[in-house]
């Protein structure tokens, strides 16, 4: 074995002991699921706290989550209070600028909720006229928004449950959120009167935030991310939070999901 090759493997083997006498702090908001939220108990579960606990252990470090509002995980990140946002993160240019991602462990989309009885299409070609849509803020659905119904009348909310509510209560006829969160609230976790519409506006890479210049965190989080694509672990995890079976109905009518 040459000197670099040597050294290389040494630099690596004094990274992991210095990891494993430090916890590994993962931010994320509870707000989002089924990516993080609150069960019954209390606890914080969902599809990326199963990943975090993986993560944990492949770096041989405790595990320490620090549950904050979704914006101000950037910031945290960006303080050093935090060493990972892990929290449905789309890559995007302008995060791209200021965080160090991972490669992508899922792909998503921006799809909609919506009421039962709307027969709205959401179609991208009239821009969003005569629509009333909703987004959350902080989120890619914003851009959505911005870029393809940008002549409808937007509302921006907190929460997910602020969002739901409005359409509960006919204040506007789309939500716009990530694919998961539909199936969640339209199968795992059905709301009366609220559908589905499963058409997908994006393509979204979802990867984990590091600090810039965390180069040998992301390169041991990259071969993990790929190690647990390939061997189907991710897709177990999605299994266990995502078991819906999709239902193609008629053009005009919202889509259904069935468990």
């Amino acid at each position: 074995m040459g000197f670099f090759a040597k050294l290389f493997l040494f630099s690596l083997l004094v990274t992991s002991i210095l990891w494993s006498a430090e916890p590994l702090r993962i931010g994320t908001d509870t707000a989002l699921p089924p990516y993080t939220f609150k069960n019954a108990e209390g606890q914080t579960v969902g599809i990326e706290m199963d990943l975090a606990r993986l993560v944990a252990k492949a770096l041989h470090r405790p595990l320490r989550i620090k549950v904050l509002p979704f914006k101000k995980l950037f910031e945290a990140l960006k303080n050093g209070e935090i060493d990972i946002i892990m929290a449905g993160l789309s890559i995007t240019k302008p995060r791209t600028e200021k965080m160090l991602f991972t490669v992508p462990w899922w792909h998503t989309a921006q799809m909609a909720l919506t009421h039962q009885a709307n027969r709205l299409i959401p179609n991208p070609s009239s821009d969003g006229v005569g629509m009333r849509v909703g987004y959350l803020k902080g989120t890619t659905g914003r851009l959505l928004i911005t870029r393809r119904f940008h002549k409808a009348k937007s509302f921006g909310f907190e929460t997910i449950e602020e969002g739901i509510a409005a359409l509960i209560r006919n204040q506007i006829d789309y939500l716009f959120v990530d694919a998961p969160t539909v199936w969640y609230y339209t199968s795992v976790h059905p709301l009366e009167h609220i559908a589905g519409w499963y058409l997908p506006y994006t393509d979204e890479p979802l990867a984990w935030a590091l600090q810039p210049g965390q180069t040998a965190l992301k390169k041991a989080l990259d071969s993990s991310i790929q190690t647990w694509r390939q061997n189907g672990t991710i897709r177990k995890i999605l299994g266990h939070w995502i078991p819906a079976a999709v239902v193609v109905p008629n053009p005009d009518t919202p889509i259904r999901f069935d468990r």
